[in-house]
């Protein structure tokens, strides 16, 4: 039987950018506190293990999510 070939034009590449979008929609879906390595890699069709090409351990992905949130704050001008 042949073996399956992914589809590789509708997998998106990974970045850091999309492991923390990914990240942050998860936590807001279900809480912080189901937020795994798994269930990350499970959400962006990967294996959990592909993510660590992209942040350190999950102690760097909260914190990545952490500075992408500020990142969004807009400050009023300073007069």
């Amino acid at each position: 039987m042949p073996q399956k070939v992914p589809d590789v034009d509708r997998r998106i590449r990974l970045s850091r950018d999309r492991v923390l979008e990914a990240a942050i929609a998860l936590a807001d879906e279900g809480g912080i506190e189901r937020l795994t390595m798994r269930r990350l890699g499970e959400e962006l069709g990967v294996e959990a293990m592909s993510l660590y090409n992209h942040v350190a351990n999950k102690e760097d992905l909260l914190n990545g999510m952490i500075d992408a949130l500020f990142a969004e704050i807009v400050l009023p001008p300073h007069d």
